[in-house]
């Protein structure tokens, strides 16, 4: 029981020292909040973000579209296998607890 008590006070605990960690001021962090930014864009928008910022050339778009939708399908998988093993170690509360903050950060 005292170990199942430890994970769940570790998994919170990295869950709100994550939300602090973006919640702080931008111009001390901004390298960290772009990249989460980044985290949360759709393929599309992070090509037509990079497009504006590199300039990138007809040739180029539809490839890093691909690398783009790859990432996010293997992303995909990888938050599928995280939340399987967590359903066998957690709560319900702290399941429920880390949905809650996933959606405030989608």
């Amino acid at each position: 029981m005292k170990k199942l008590s430890l994970i769940v006070a570790v998994a919170l605990g990295t869950l709100v020292a994550g939300s602090m960690a973006i919640a702080q001021d931008a111009g001390t962090n901004a390298p960290k909040k772009r990249m989460m930014m980044r985290m949360y864009q759709s393929p599309e928008q992070r090509l037509e973000s990079m497009t504006t910022q590199l300039n990138l050339t007809a040739e180029q778009r539809p490839k890093l579209k691909a690398v783009f939708e790859d990432e996010q399908k293997k992303m995909q998988t990888i938050r599928e296998d995280t939340d399987a093993k967590m359903k066998g170690i957690l709560s319900r509360f702290a399941l429920s607890t880390v949905a809650a903050g996933r959606q405030q950060n989608p």
